[in-house]
């Protein structure tokens, strides 16, 4: 299980458009049936924005990134993991353990540093040693795997043949609870365009809902009445670039 997958560049523009923390969010109700703390969310706001920065700055945009990825036989959760190729060309991934704190400073124990936590100064396990004790030899043995997205579905949203402005168009895949990190979601510019971006192959429909953003549409059911009157789209394994829908995607009344 994870909350979000997708590639570097896809997290840059998302923290940058303070979507990521939303999106997360949302994946979280769909999997555990209720809301996250809020501090969870703050969290998510805080540190993807800033990795997303040293992916930015490091020019590392054609990685992928699994986020909130739960091990195997364990309740504990990977915060990011991102997966790429060495200099020989061989599949590589570093996990990436996200931090709250402010700073840090050595501690008395070899595997611990200080820092301030619960309203005092604390010794805690460094990151790197924490990664570690997830479960012995987990980051080995598992097989995570990840589609990076590879294609942009371009379209148009008219509503009795008049394009629309701020209509929710999202990307909903042919399964959509079992495969939660394929969601894509975009809102339509002032002339009815939109964008779905790092879109992964597999089959979808589009839907195009008005004033749909305040709803809970990862709940089941939710998207199912609109789903039936969406328009289908199939994304092969060679497609690449940018789709251009032939024809807009009709609007639904919430």
């Amino acid at each position: 299980m994870r909350l979000h997958s997708g590639t570097t560049k896809s997290l840059i523009e998302d923290s940058t458009y303070n979507r990521i923390a939303t999106k997360l969010k949302d994946a979280f109700f769909l999997e555990f049936r209720h809301q996250p703390a809020v501090a969870e969310v703050n969290s998510w706001n805080n540190s993807l924005r800033a990795v997303s920065q040293v992916f930015q700055t490091a020019s590392l945009l054609d990685h992928g990134v699994l986020l909130e990825l739960q091990l195997p036989l364990t309740s504990k959760r990977l915060d990011c993991l991102v997966t790429g190729y060495d200099r020989k060309k061989a599949p590589n991934a570093v996990i990436i353990e996200l931090k709250q704190w402010s700073g840090c400073k050595g501690a008395s124990g070899k595997n611990e540093v200080a820092t301030f936590v619960g309203g005092n100064i604390r010794d805690v396990l460094h990151p790197s040693v924490q990664v570690g004790q997830y479960t012995p030899g987990a980051a080995l043995e598992f097989t995570a795997s990840l589609a990076v997205g590879i294609v942009n579905i371009e379209g148009i949203v008219k509503k009795k043949d008049k394009p629309l402005a701020g209509i929710m168009v999202a990307l909903v895949p042919k399964d959509p609870e079992a495969h939660i990190e394929l969601f894509r979601r975009d809102q339509s510019d002032f002339d009815g365009t939109f964008l779905l971006q790092g879109v992964i192959p597999g089959s979808y429909t589009i839907v195009a809902v008005e004033d749909a953003w305040g709803f809970e549409w990862l709940q089941p059911g939710v998207l199912a009445r609109y789903v039936q009157h969406g328009q289908n789209l199939t994304v092969g394994d060679l497609m690449r670039g940018t789709v251009h829908l032939p024809d807009p995607v009709e609007v639904q009344p919430h």
